[in-house]
């Protein structure tokens, strides 16, 4: 049986009551309700809601940009790729956990310090031009960098594809 959805004082009484670190990375999840939540009166509501509340929480914004530079681009001491060192990816890049979510990461930051309601990380970017400085100066490479990095997650999994496997990883082999 699935369980009643709570009502948004319920939420916004949970909300409230944990502001710790460990709810950062749950909370800015929430503001990713997919397309079809949208529509819904409630889901808005608590969108609405969320924006408005952690626009000004500047320990919740620290813990989000702590999480983000955490999670470092895979570039070494001599400019050389870092790989995974062992297990099921040895020798290989993921460009889904260490080339598109650090961007997205930084760019969700952005957006939430700004109180923009648009989930799709482009359309953040297209908001977030003309108010926030950082921004303003790298919403181009930002884009650029994005785009690359899905292209060749694209290229690859189509090669996975075309090779009689199936799409398997969001990983490249080292050669």
């Amino acid at each position: 049986m699935v369980p009643a959805a709570p009502d948004l004082e319920t939420v916004r009484d949970r909300l409230d009551r944990d502001a710790h670190a460990r709810r950062s990375h749950e909370r800015s999840h929430l503001l990713r309700l997919p397309a079809g939540a949208r529509e819904n009166e409630l889901a808005e509501d608590l969108r609405t809601y969320l924006i408005g509340i952690l626009k000004d929480q500047k320990v919740f914004l620290g813990h989000l940009a702590n999480m983000a530079i955490k999670n470092s681009p895979p570039i070494g001491f001599f400019k050389s790729f870092v790989v995974e060192k062992d297990g099921a990816h040895k020798n290989e890049l993921n460009l889904k956990v260490k080339g598109v979510a650090p961007l997205v990461d930084i760019i969700r930051l952005f957006a939430l310090e700004r109180g923009v309601r648009e989930t799709a990380t482009l359309e953040r970017l297209d908001v977030l031009r003309g108010s926030h400085t950082i921004v303003q100066e790298y919403a181009d490479e930002f884009e650029h960098a994005l785009e690359f990095i899905m292209l060749l997650r694209i290229h690859h999994q189509f090669a996975q594809m075309s090779a009689g496997g199936r799409r398997t990883t969001s990983s490249i082999r080292r050669a």
